[in-house]
């Protein structure tokens, strides 16, 4: 079909307008926004993935087949947290639990797909593990920023544990 040799490209970046991200690829889809855009005021804003990230997305691709570009050395290397500690340390930031860390989801906040409001709902460290799970199948892409946005592990008290391969 044609347009669809990057539909790929919108899954990984569903909040930008393009599926083909080059101006040349073949996505009229893309034309008629950017011109709806640019010379009507039917579409007043248009959201374009940064090229960093798409190259960062691309080189996670590439390196599919390789360990983990983060290491396990960077991860141990990330500060330890009580879980009775993080509303204390975190009760005023745009910081949120996934998987057994703390990630500061500040500087996206307003870029996630799902909207602002998903991410406020964990704001000052609660655990948003099971909505990350159950309400969508994020992308390498998306897993990918939220481990470059790991700012500390947290050491569960009690019985809750995870155990990890890192």
């Amino acid at each position: 079909m044609a347009g669809e040799g990057n539909h790929n490209f919108h899954h990984s970046f569903p909040s930008d307008y393009r599926n083909g991200f080059r101006k040349t690829d073949w996505d009229p889809t893309k034309w008629i926004i950017y011109l709806l855009h640019n010379f009507t005021s039917q579409v007043p804003s248009i959201r374009r993935t940064p090229k960093n990230e798409v190259e960062r997305a691309r080189q996670r691709v590439i390196g599919e087949k390789k360990p983990n570009p983060r290491t396990r050395t960077e991860l141990e290397d990330l500060p330890l947290v009580r879980q009775s500690e993080i509303e204390d340390r975190f009760g005023n930031e745009a910081v949120i639990v996934l998987e057994g860390y703390a990630v500061d989801v500040g500087g996206f906040a307003k870029e996630h797909p799902g909207g602002e409001g998903l991410l406020r709902a964990g704001y000052g460290g609660r655990d948003l593990t099971s909505g990350f799970h159950k309400l969508n199948h994020h992308t390498r892409h998306a897993r990918g920023l939220m481990d470059d946005m790991r700012v500390a592990k947290i050491v569960y008290d009690g019985d809750r544990t995870y155990i990890e391969d890192i």
